[in-house]
């Protein structure tokens, strides 16, 4: 994925600003009155009263919304079979059906389906209203798709019919994926998919977090764990098939485990000195990190210094963050480093994402999240910050 640098650091400062999960955008389609969410990261490639909505996304995935007005005779199953007659079979787009089930969607009848094609596995879904038929595609590419497909699951349940289209009381969304067939798929398999977790022990600092999805990660539902330790100071959730170490008493490690790419989320708890009375402690404790990796580093460039501020739960934090990009051990880094700064000025948290170069922001957006997930523990509630 093409980096995107001026993306990466708007998006922390508005991250730490606020923290929490950013809002996704409502979007009402001007003409057929339906809503639904566009995910944190898409934009709209289309125009908006057009038949056919389009999403992009960054993180790598396309959603198409196509709605029209339904004839008498359109049922669900001749609304698949028109879908299915314009993209599958030889010449076409898609090579083979893998699953499909009967569902609703927002009280709608409605088809869920999935298919492999020469451009990536597609996610489809087919509803009838009272007056308009929907055909919402997913699409993404075969290693990223099991990483994705939550968010367009997220998608789906965020969709709402106009009223003239209400067949009854809206239900909850039925838009489990379907099952799967049972012949083994031709395609490459999702490297991510294919993956089973390694057995996580968790100790009583550890407590099963709600999701914390918004954004991809390697596991479709999302699960997550919170590391939830007042004696850190903070707490912070990470992905149910990352591994957590904890290196010395005042630092944390999340890893990846994918073995085709190289990713850590580290939270580490230090003393600021500010040398200079004109200079913060979150100033002086980036300019103490970058120090010391200019020393052990080479190629070191720096980008995207500034101030950041943290507000939640009464807390108004200083707090500063860096972008930088360094040669180690004969492989080429990206990290981003964000600092924050405790009320009483002892202790600095520091939080850090580093990727190999070219994963950087394949990775992104699971640190994105645990970013947003990371809280500091207000000072009355804590037992002493390690």
């Amino acid at each position: 994925m093409r980096s995107n640098l001026a993306g990466v650091l708007w998006l922390v400062v508005a991250v730490v600003a606020t923290v929490g999960p950013a809002s996704a955008e409502v979007f009402v389609h001007p003409r057929y009155g339906y809503a639904i969410s566009i995910p944190t990261g898409g934009r709209l490639a289309s125009p908006p009263d057009a038949d056919e909505l389009v999403i992009h996304s960054w993180a790598g995935f396309i959603v198409s919304l196509r709605a029209s007005a339904a004839a008498t005779d359109d049922t669900v199953e001749r609304l698949v079979a028109r879908v299915e007659d314009r993209y599958l079979g030889e010449g076409k787009s898609w090579t083979r059906k893998t699953a499909g089930v009967p569902t609703t969607l927002a009280g709608l009848p409605a088809y869920a389906a999935e298919y492999e094609g020469a451009t990536g596995r597609v996610r489809t879904l087919v509803a009838r209203g009272r007056r308009a038929a929907f055909e919402i595609m997913f699409f993404a590419q075969p290693e990223d798709y099991a990483a994705l497909v939550g968010i367009f699951e997220n998608l789906l349940a965020s969709f709402r019919p106009a009223p003239a289209d209400t067949l009854a009381e809206p239900a909850p969304p039925s838009v489990a994926p379907p099952p799967r067939a049972t012949e083994p798929p031709t395609a490459r398999p999702s490297s991510v998919a294919s993956r089973t977790p390694p057995p996580t022990e968790r100790s009583p600092a550890e407590e099963e977090a709600p999701s914390i999805r918004k954004t991809p990660t390697g596991d479709s539902k999302m699960a997550a764990i919170r590391v939830q330790d007042p004696g850190f100071g903070f707490t912070i959730g990470y992905p149910a098939h990352w591994t957590r170490k904890q290196p010395s008493s005042n630092a944390v490690i999340f890893e990846s485990v994918d073995p085709n790419g190289e990713a850590t989320v580290s939270v580490k708890n230090v003393r600021p000195i500010a040398r200079d009375p004109d200079t913060g402690p979150a100033v002086a404790v980036a300019e103490n990190l970058k120090s010391r990796l200019s020393a052990e580093a080479s190629d070191v460039a720096y980008m995207g210094d500034g101030p950041v501020t943290y507000r939640r739960d009464g807390l108004d934090l200083d707090g500063h963050q860096f972008l930088a990009r360094y040669a180690f051990g004969g492989k080429v880094y990206k990290q981003l480093t964000v600092i924050l700064v405790r009320p009483d000025g002892d202790i600095a948290h520091v939080w850090s994402y580093r990727a190999l170069e070219p994963q950087f922001d394949d990775f992104r957006p699971i640190a994105t999240e645990m970013l947003k997930s990371w809280s500091v523990i207000p000072p009355e509630t804590t037992k002493g910050a390690r």
